[in-house]
């Protein structure tokens, strides 16, 4: 337990530092800024922001929600973006730590795999709601990851790929390993899944005027490409039935946040159960 805690704090900690970096990216991106230069500054004054007052939370906290310099407000939306992300940190790992079907390598490697799409889908939502495009290149680490890593760790990807018998007998004959075999189902099944997001996100795209938006075909591309058609189906579809009431009563629809918030209860599931039972 004591290094399930030291390494629960870690997180806390690096959730934290990741969500004061996605302030930058949320704020910049849409803009076409660079997103290192200038160093962080007070919007009102460009006053640079002291090291020690760049502290994720604590560092809005002791000033108390002003700058330093020109004693306007600080938006609270930065620490809460930051907390949030720090608690999504938290949370997967507490939840794959205590899954029961994964070593602490394992653990480490899975949390942190579906973190990269999650804090990508936060990001995007948060852009939504700023009422800005979502740029596309916001999406190329989730992609690069989502599309590498589960070739060469079997245990990231949630649905296996079940291949027609013929398809099996080839990879057989040509005298490749059970864990090669797996590998390429793996790997084929990431595929597979970011081509029926993309395709499921066009679609809906076309048929609905309401998602008239790039980012939702990226979003759900990518997480086909993490958790496999099937979740990136469903989950599209209640992010759709979302957004259907939020048109209705006349609010603001962010499919991209919406779907983050879906697909992080699939990994919380173990933990939720344990808590629960």
């Amino acid at each position: 337990m004591g290094l399930f805690l030291f390494i629960l704090l870690w997180f806390l900690l690096f959730g934290s530092a990741i969500g004061s970096f996605l302030n930058v990216v949320i704020y910049r991106m849409p803009r076409g800024e660079n997103l290192s230069f200038p160093p962080s500054h007070c919007p009102r004054c460009k006053h640079p922001i002291r090291w020690f007052d760049n502290i994720p939370v604590f560092g809005w906290l002791l000033l108390r929600g002003k700058c330093r310099d020109c004693k306007q407000p600080i938006a609270w939306r930065y620490p809460a973006v930051e907390a949030i992300c720090a608690g999504l940190f938290g949370l997967l790992w507490a939840a794959a730590f205590f899954n029961g079907a994964f070593s602490l390598g394992e653990a480490l490697g899975y949390s942190g795999y579906h973190l990269v799409l999650l804090i990508t889908l936060f990001a995007a939502g948060m852009i939504e709601f700023d009422g800005n495009a979502v740029p596309a290149r916001l999406f190329v680490v989730s992609f690069f990851v989502g599309f590498l890593f589960p070739w060469e760790f079997l245990h990231l990807h949630p649905i296996g790929f079940d291949a027609p018998e013929p398809l099996k007998d080839f990879w057989k004959s040509a005298h490749f390993s059970n864990a090669e075999w797996e590998a390429a189902g793996n790997g084929l099944t990431a595929v597979l899944g970011a081509v029926g997001g993309l395709v499921f996100g066009i679609a809906t795209c076309w048929l609905l005027p309401a998602i008239q938006r790039r980012e939702w075909v990226f979003a759900l591309a990518a997480s086909g490409l993490f958790w496999g058609w099937q979740i990136a189906l469903i989950a599209g579809g209640v992010v759709l039935v979302f957004c259907g009431i939020g048109r209705l009563f006349a609010i603001r629809s962010v499919p991209c946040f919406i779907l983050c918030v879906i697909l992080l209860l699939p990994p919380l599931l173990p933990l939720i159960s344990k808590i629960v039972l």
